[in-house]
């Protein structure tokens, strides 16, 4: 029988934040809203005492916030239990969680290597989680013997995100025409990355023929703005929505906190126009590369792929072998199984789901070939993860 002497719980959540951060999180938290908790959203960027003075007359039961210098300072002095999501600054009795931005940086330099790259630079802005990047791009490039050029963008306001109207800085122009060609290049987020096609197109630079560029965030309006249509990473905010409310009503309801900051690994890149092309002398492996990305999933083998390309099987396997120093087998099955990871990482399929989507021929040859290289059974793998991204 229900205890009805007891209400239900309830909590009242302040979302204190620029809208493009509202946008970010509301496809995780509209899937929260119901009889238990609501979401009422303030935005950040209003004269701080303006801000201060709603949030002491609502007095909601707990603040999720984005970090903003000199801002988020006032939030948390007014008490309230809170949750900075993209912060991994860590204040007493709050608690912070981020991406891995470090980790951003990784993907984004094997990402480029794997497409063929030997020429690296990145354009960062003057912010903790831009160094992180930069520096996960730059240490993951030195381990494989590659340099890596960076320009640092001018300090400009948050709240400036989204626009794009400025004029670009001609410091970043002449970088630009200084570097080498092709080169690959990360920028720290989206608008950095458009900044930097639109900077390449005034210049009569090539994108992506000639540099080919990678931004941060895979914000579609963004992204899909850029001229051409900018690649980019995802960050799992669905992840940091659920993340962020669950720990909020930790908080809230037994002060539970965590010392250090919650940080969620990145997905996975997606690939639009500007670094669809491969930095490949040879235009027959480019060709055959870009086949293989296109088809993995499909089934494909060496076989298909050098018809597909006309050419007999023996030259196909010596050119990537002089060029990659992998087999085209190897590269469809580098790409099979890291669709894979990503599959288990981020969703429930089944196994012979998983298979049939990454293209392997059923779910005992898929679980074969995952142990042989990851040496764990997917399931344990995918268990590992739930874990990891559970602490």
């Amino acid at each position: 029988m229900v205890d009805r002497s007891t209400p239900p719980k309830y909590h009242r959540i302040a979302l204190v934040m620029s809208d493009v951060f509202v946008r970010r999180l509301a496809p995780g938290l509209g899937r929260l809203v119901g009889t238990e908790r609501d979401f009422w959203t303030v935005d950040i960027n209003r004269p701080v005492g303006e801000l201060r003075r709603i949030l002491a007359d609502w007095a909601p039961q707990g603040i999720i916030t984005e970090s903003l210098p000199e801002v988020t300072e006032v939030i948390l002095e007014l008490g309230f239990p809170t949750v900075i999501v993209d912060s991994d600054e860590c204040f007493p009795g709050v608690v912070s969680m981020d991406v891995d931005d470090f980790a951003i940086g990784e993907l984004a330099a094997r990402h480029l290597i794997d497409a063929g790259h030997s020429h690296f630079a990145c354009v960062l802005n003057r912010t903790p989680y831009a160094e992180q990047r930069g520096r996960g791009f730059q240490e993951t490039l030195a381990k494989q013997g590659f340099d890596c050029s960076v320009f640092r963008q001018k300090q400009t306001e948050a709240k400036h995100y989204a626009e794009h109207w400025l004029q670009p800085e001609p410091d970043l122009a002449r970088w630009l025409r200084s570097l080498a060609k092709p080169t690959a290049l990360l920028a720290a987020h989206d608008p950095l990355g458009r900044a930097v096609c639109e900077t390449a197109r005034r210049e009569g630079i090539s994108v992506p023929e000639t540099l080919s560029v990678l931004g941060v965030n895979n914000d579609e309006i963004v992204c899909n703005l850029s001229a051409p249509p900018l690649s980019s990473i995802t960050v799992p905010w669905e992840t940091l929505a659920h993340w962020s409310v669950d720990w909020l009503e930790a908080l809230i309801d037994h002060g539970s906190c965590s010392e250090d900051p919650i940080l969620a690994r990145p997905g996975g890149v997606v690939d639009r126009q500007s670094t669809t092309l491969l930095a490949l002398d040879d235009p027959l492996l480019a060709r055959a590369i870009q086949f293989i990305r296109e088809n993995f999933a499909e089934g494909i083998g060496v076989k298909e792929t050098a018809a597909q390309l006309g050419v007999n099987r023996r030259t196909l396997e010596r050119r990537f072998q002089e060029a990659l120093k992998r087999s085209p087998r190897e590269e469809i099955l580098r790409l099979r199984l890291r669709e894979s990871r990503r599959l288990l990482r981020e969703t429930d399929l089944s196994m012979p789901w998983i298979a049939e989507r990454c293209g392997f021929p059923n779910a005992e040859r898929f679980c074969v070939a995952f142990r042989q290289a990851e040496g764990v059974p997917p399931t344990r793998y995918r268990s590992a993860a739930a874990q990891s991204q559970a602490e």
